[in-house]
């Protein structure tokens, strides 16, 4: 299958969050206060779906940012590789959607970035807690991005 995919592009971010889902909305809100240049593209999503693999395979750094209940500081971590793709479901972990793109070339980084939340319930806007740690995440985000810049001079 050689020159089937197309030619890997640097970096994806995916946001992922239901933004009428109060907190749930973080990485959508993170996404928006990043600086991305030509190469680095994002997408958003309200969940992780196995439609996503192909096009997470002709990148050379994927990075998730979501919403974490179970988090009381935000986290920037690898993906933990899993040893075969998945059975297929209609919502994928970042593992699992890793797993589904390395079947179909995938050979990049990939990272997720975890944001605390507490408030998940119906409407618009980030409680104070998120909003502190959507900040953190974001500037976390910038210096990898920045550290992915110079690693690409």
């Amino acid at each position: 299958m050689e020159g089937y995919l197309p030619q890997a592009s640097e970096v994806l971010l995916i946001a992922v969050g239901n933004v009428l889902r109060r907190d749930d909305g973080v990485a959508h809100w993170v996404l928006a206060k990043l600086e991305l240049k030509p190469d680095e593209h994002a997408i958003e999503v309200q969940q992780l779906t196995p439609e996503l693999a192909l096009a997470l395979a002709s990148y050379r750094a994927v990075v998730f940012i979501d919403a974490a209940v179970d988090r009381s500081e935000v986290t920037l971590e690898p993906v933990a590789i899993l040893g075969k793709p998945p059975t297929l479901s209609h919502v994928f972990s970042p593992e699992a959607l890793i797993a589904l793109a390395s079947a179909c070339g995938f050979r990049g980084e990939a990272w997720v970035c975890r944001i605390p939340v507490t408030d998940l319930g119906l409407g618009e806007g980030l409680s104070p807690q998120a909003q502190a740690h959507a900040e953190a995440a974001t500037e976390l985000l910038r210096r990898l991005l920045t550290e992915w810049r110079q690693r690409r001079k």
